[in-house]
């Protein structure tokens, strides 16, 4: 007898063993399992989803302790701690450049007082509590405008030892979150001391002028004066406009017959070479979008499509004055265009880490006459995260993909392949996830009838339950490919969703043995453990 229960007891040793080399943690009484086999062809066992009574009784034996509610504080007046609000005050520091945040510099206070902060964002005219998300935390010392603070209001309140309570003045966050004004249209040419040379009507505007929001590093004379020096951008008339007398027309000096879009154009240089510029608040990470319509004045002129991180920008920086260098990192693009035509350009741009203010610029690489200063003619330019308006004659097409029932963490990148076609002419292939993005673009599109048809990858230990794909606002569908008419000056969308069910499974090896049970600690399908609970097998007995 006590042979055999030596037996016994070295072979449940041999199986703990075993349970724990494969990181498996045991926690109760033996159960049988069986064993199949997964789609990667690795022995292992499914679970059996387990009853709702079982459900239930589990989650009764998990609850916590009921927690009990703190006491109630009143006004701190301990000795050494500040109450005294006339001695607190709070000032807003801006580190938008080097930290994407406003800070709260608190004085007055002592390095026992307990400061708690709230920020607050004004909204119509009212201060309103920001609400905290999982990527959002308002009660720290620093608020991360680059975030979405473009353009907004924020103060902080401020409670020392839950007794006083103090409020910073208020900061408005100057950048915007994309560029403004990419059409040239303010200010008015014909508002604005306009300039008039071969029934050419342009101006000529320095740097801050209302509405301009364009800035340059050249500072050159103003047309027809020698004395008169200044940041000054050109802007040109492209329309029909009438001054007295006089039909504008553009096409005697510029050889362009009108603007891109709008009425109004921009020559990249005025009477010298510089580079034209906006910074932009920007979140690391963020992929950004860009579009420009460029045409050559005299000839085929050349330019450079730069973007850089504004905070490495002296306060004298002009890259004209130094040459172009062409194998700058931060270089997007040479452009090449000839004269008397609008060429569409597009590009995406990912911000790095710790760059939360972007400069999107151009400097003239080369000019068909010889002068930098003329040249490279500039309209319809956007950039910033939404995706640009479709030059005339195209359309844009947006695709994004979404996952149910899995972490998008788990998700590697590229596993999901989409083919856009044209009748039986595979024109593009696209893949996601990249670099985290879940979204891609095509722009520029000639208009017509595509389908885009996804090629889905199936993802270890999840079973791929259905397929959705939804384009612009109709219903949702099943299925995995989509019908999409693209319009002119128009973006189609399409989104396709995938719905897995996640496959509970342990290892086997050890069919038909007497087994605990186990906790298996799953990644990604609920963020914590899940219980398995089997029921032993009965014998059969023979009849």
């Amino acid at each position: 007898m006590r042979r055999k229960l030596r037996r016994h007891f070295a072979f449940l040793m041999a199986v703990l063993m075993m349970l724990s080399l494969m990181g498996v943690q045991v926690l109760a009484e033996g159960v049988q399992v069986e064993a199949v086999q997964t789609t990667e062809g690795t022995d292992c066992t499914v679970l059996p989803e387990e009853t709702d009574a079982e459900e239930t009784s589990r989650s009764e034996m998990q609850k916590p302790d009921a927690k009990e509610s703190p006491p109630e504080s009143g006004v701190v007046t301990e000795e050494g701690k500040s109450t005294d609000s006339e001695k607190i005050s709070v000032a807003l520091k801006d580190e938008i450049l080097t930290k994407g945040s406003l800070t709260a510099d608190v004085s007055g206070t002592t390095e026992s007082d307990q400061i708690a902060y709230q920020w607050q964002v004004s909204e119509n005219g009212q201060w309103k509590d920001i609400e905290d998300t999982a990527t959002v935390d308002s009660r720290k010392q620093s608020y991360e405008v680059a975030r979405d603070g473009a353009q907004k209001t924020f103060r902080v309140k401020v409670t020392v030892n839950e007794a006083v309570t103090v409020y910073s003045s208020e900061y408005k966050v100057n950048y915007y979150d994309k560029l403004q004004n990419g059409s040239f249209e303010t200010p008015k040419v014909s508002d604005a001391g306009t300039l008039t040379y071969k029934n050419a009507h342009f101006i000529q505007v320095a740097n801050g002028t209302n509405d301009l929001y364009w800035k340059t590093t050249a500072k050159g004379a103003y047309f027809g004066s020698g004395t008169q020096r200044d940041y000054y951008i050109e802007i040109a008339d492209g329309s029909q406009s009438y001054y007295g007398n006089t039909v504008n027309d553009p096409k005697p000096v510029y050889n362009i017959s009108s603007a891109a879009q709008g009425n109004q154009f921009a020559e990249l240089n005025c009477e010298e070479p510089g580079a034209l510029y906006q910074d932009v608040l920007t979140e690391p990470g963020t992929v950004l979008h860009w579009g420009l319509e460029h045409a050559g004045r005299w000839g085929t002129d050349t330019m450079a499509v730069i973007i850089s991180d504004t905070k490495s920008m002296s306060s004298d920086w002009n890259p004209a004055g130094s040459g172009f260098d062409q194998s700058n990192p931060d270089v997007q693009a040479v452009l090449s265009d000839k004269t008397g035509k609008w060429t569409y350009h597009y590009g995406d741009y990912t911000v790095p880490a710790g760059q939360y203010v972007t400069r999107f610029y151009f400097v003239a690489v080369a000019a068909a006459n010889g002068n930098l200063s003329n040249g490279n003619l500039l309209d319809n330019i956007s950039f910033g995260k939404d995706l640009p308006n479709p030059p005339a004659k195209t359309g844009n097409l947006i695709i994004t993909k979404q996952v149910e029932g899995i972490a998008a963490s788990q998700i590697p990148d590229e596993s999901f392949t989409f083919q856009i076609k044209r009748g039986e002419e595979v024109i593009e292939e696209v893949k996601l996830p990249q670099n985290g993005q879940w979204s891609a673009s095509l722009q520029a599109v000639e208009p017509g009838e595509y389908t885009v048809t996804e090629i889905a990858q199936e993802q270890n230990n999840y079973r791929l339950e259905h397929t959705f794909y939804l384009v612009g606002q109709e219903s949702q569908a099943e299925g995995m490919t989509a019908r999409i008419d693209i319009t002119k000056e128009q973006t189609a969308t399409v989104t396709y969703t995938n719905q897995y069910q996640p496959l509970m499974v342990v290892p086997t090896g050890v069919e038909n043995r007497v087994l605990p049970t186990i906790l298996i600690e799953t990644i990604g399908i609920t963020g914590g453990a899940v219980f398995l609970f089997l029921r032993r097998k009965r014998k059969e007995t023979d009849s």
